[in-house]
């Protein structure tokens, strides 16, 4: 016989009645668990698939000329370097691959390689002038720039120059205006810019081609005498990058 009276009922798991019960049946145990999948895909899947799909910000590298040795197409052939972009922040042209986009401050370039051109003036001439379409995106521009063959000059003032950047000729357009607009930093103003290519030519040496490798540097600056500044400097710090500096 239990001396100690009726023994008390365990606690109540929920007093207060803030919580439901599991569900029991199969319709609702299905609705549970459609219930919980949505949430997962809500919480986990769609911002995955968010992320995925949103084009990621360019971030500028740390080197332009490196940028200049892998996303130029002339690269693997002829890695063309220039001292003159040193200290320039570069990004890959967000439009169009191959093309690498230089912000050095006064002046903005463009630069693009071109394989499988003739070597010969008119192909030449033409290939810069397609070049600094496709970098300007004006369709207009082939039909008023004006292309300079420089080989001779840059020879006669810098003997060797040629052997150094490892070109056959160098090329450079009259000052000319595509209707690109930038911000020069020294006044904070938007402008016109002057525009100049600047082009350097190689054929591929094997016989029984005529074929080479074109590289078009389109120079975008407020004030013609930094275009001319910055196209001096290309010319004079062009440099191909041996086997063993690759």
């Amino acid at each position: 016989m239990n001396s100690y009276g009726t023994p008390p009922s365990p606690p109540q798991a929920d007093p207060a009645g803030l919580f439901r019960p599991a569900p029991t049946s199969s319709s609702r145990r299905w609705k549970y668990s459609l219930f919980i999948t949505g949430v997962t895909v809500i919480l986990f899947v769609i911002p995955f698939l968010l992320d995925a799909t949103t084009p990621q910000r360019i971030t500028p590298a740390s080197d332009p000329n490196e940028m200049l040795l892998t996303d130029l197409e002339t690269a693997h052939y002829w890695p063309l370097k220039f001292d003159a972009v040193a200290e320039c922040v570069g990004s890959p042209a967000v439009l169009s691959e191959g093309i690498v986009d230089l912000d050095c401050g006064s002046t903005q370039l463009s630069v693009y390689g071109m394989d499988g051109v003739e070597n010969n003036k008119a192909a030449i001439e033409l290939g810069i002038k397609r070049s600094l379409r496709l970098l300007t995106m004006d369709k207009t521009v082939d039909e008023d720039v004006v292309v300079n063959d420089l080989t001779a000059h840059v020879e006669q003032q810098v003997p060797g120059r040629l052997h150094t950047m490892g070109a056959d000729s160098v090329w450079l357009t009259e000052p000319f205006t595509s209707g690109t607009f930038l911000t020069d930093p020294r006044f904070g103003t938007h402008s016109a810019g002057t525009e100049l290519g600047v082009g350097f030519y190689r054929s591929f040496g094997h016989s029984g081609t005529s074929l080479g490798e074109l590289v078009v540097v389109n120079v975008v600056a407020s004030h013609e005498k930094d275009a001319l500044a910055m196209a001096a400097a290309l010319v004079d710090t062009a440099t191909e990058v041996g086997e063993s500096d690759a």
